[in-house]
């Protein structure tokens, strides 16, 4: 087999069994890591099944100084194998998914709740899809794990003679040109002044990319019009209930919501948040820099205003009270419209939160980085597309714009239902409590639906008989 592929075409010789494809990778988050791994992992598959192709050598560039730096974030996140998710099934596909299960954050439960935290909808655990290998068991439906977690195994699944993390690198510019040979090469230019060259620019440097700033400034982030005040709290005899089985979604009815969501064993993450018709003027986060009194004092005032009148007053209390600093995140919610590659400057390419980030809200960013990841090292790789570079990002960004297209709906969606009011809460809670009783009692809920349907059905259809009778 010598099927020609998009990465032949980042190749110096095509042709030499030698030839290097040198790739720098801008973000050492999971997009950027994802990418990383896919790419090796395939790529080797390929060649052990016989097919020629070029060796690579990829540079990470990560501006956190090492990789304990922003283990202090100690939130969790949620991985799907939902149409809308994809991250479980790409994990599986690179050979990481039963590492990272071992990490799975305690609780798989999903609740809906009032504002004293009692169930409104409730999605059990157990749920499955099928495993893109027929010969493995279903896949869960969903899996929350912490991030440093995930981080650290995709960090450490990537191979040290090909692959270098390069700390404390921010990359700030990056521009295209063309070598002695006339071949064309990008560069990447550190806030160090410190220039790099590669063949391929993979950009994964989050929401606040200042590679995108740079290239694209007219392609900035926009407030989603809701506030979130997060942090985590430790817990050393263990998780209080009724956080520790899974997720919990406290709606208050009056504009603002709790989430509260077990990151381990012992620690748990919260967000309060409410809706605002303007962003808040100062952001702060605690991982970033060490927070002012001010602003510890900002925090516990507004999260615990806006707790007052929720259940279990004890546990919210102590969790603002007590939370870490280093965790603690007051932020604007905010999202962009996806980003479409250059088609004039393919070996730039951005992925992830740098192409299209979401709001916390959405419940998906880091599928889509992980799919993201995943989905252009596969399309780097494929011999449909010969040495056609173009095409390839091209039918990447086809599957990723749309996927952001409808997670970014999904997230507005979800920060009006939590943060409803009056009438509209209402209605949402009576929806919640309808799909909660079908998830539980399916047969009866089906048997209800259709009465509810077939009865003004059955007497409309015997008037109109009736009338053509007389």
């Amino acid at each position: 087999m010598n099927s020609l592929t998009p990465l032949h075409a980042l190749a110096s010789n095509a042709n030499d069994a030698n030839s290097v494809v040198k790739i720098i990778v801008c973000g050492g988050g999971l997009g950027g890591l994802t990418f990383a791994r896919s790419l090796f992992f395939l790529r080797d598959a390929q060649v052990s099944a016989g097919q020629s192709l070029p060796e690579i050598s990829i540079t990470i560039l990560e501006r956190d100084a090492s990789s304990v730096e922003r283990e202090a974030q100690g939130y969790s996140l949620s991985l799907r194998a939902d149409k809308i998710g994809g991250g479980i099934q790409a994990l599986e596909r690179i050979g990481l998914l039963d590492d990272i299960r071992k990490g799975a954050a305690p609780g798989h439960r999903f609740v809906m709740a009032n504002k004293q935290f009692v169930p409104y909808l409730e999605i059990p655990p157990g749920s499955t899809v099928p495993s893109n290998d027929p010969n493995k068991s279903p896949l869960p439906i969903n899996i929350r794990v912490a991030r440093k977690f995930l981080r650290n195994t995709l960090l450490d699944s990537l191979p040290a003679d090909r692959c270098t993390v390069q700390w404390g690198a921010h990359a700030i510019e990056a521009n295209v040109f063309s070598n002695e040979n006339g071949k064309e090469q990008v560069s990447v230019t550190l806030a160090s002044g410190e220039v790099l060259e590669s063949d391929l620019l993979i950009v994964a440097d989050g929401a606040n990319s200042s590679i995108r700033r740079y290239l694209f400034p007219h392609e900035r982030l926009e407030f989603a019009g809701c506030v979130a005040y997060i942090a985590s709290t430790v817990h050393p005899d263990g998780l209080p209930k009724p956080f520790a089985d899974g997720v919990v979604f406290g709606m208050s009815g009056e504009g603002h919501a709790v989430l509260v969501a077990p990151v381990d064993e012992t620690k748990m993450s919260f967000s309060v948040s409410y809706r605002s018709e303007k962003k808040i003027e100062n952001e702060f986060r605690g991982d970033r820099k060490p927070l002012t009194d001010e602003e510890l004092e900002h925090f516990r005032t507004v999260a615990l205003k806006h707790t007052q009148g929720y259940g279990y007053q004890s546990e919210l209390k102590s969790f603002i009270a007590n939370a870490d600093p280093k965790t603690i995140r007051v932020i604007n919610a905010q999202d962009m419209k996806p980003h479409t590659n250059s088609t004039t400057n393919p070996q730039i390419i951005l992925i992830g939160d740098a192409a299209h980030a979401v709001s916390p809200f959405a419940g998906n960013g880091a599928n889509m980085a992980i799919m993201d990841g995943f989905e252009l090292a596969e399309q780097l790789l494929s011999v449909k597309h010969g040495k056609d570079l173009v095409a390839a990002v091209k039918m990447y960004d086809k599957h990723s714009i749309a996927r952001c297209n409808r997670t970014r709906g999904m997230s507005h969606f979800n920060i009006s239902v939590l943060h409803s009011k009056g009438l509209n809460h209402r209605c949402m809670i009576t929806l919640f409590k309808l799909l909660g009783n079908f998830l539980v009692r399916p047969k009866t809920s089906i048997a209800v639906a259709c009465t509810v349907v077939l009865v003004p059905v059955g007497l409309i259809t015997g008037l109109v008989l009736w009338n053509n009778n007389k």
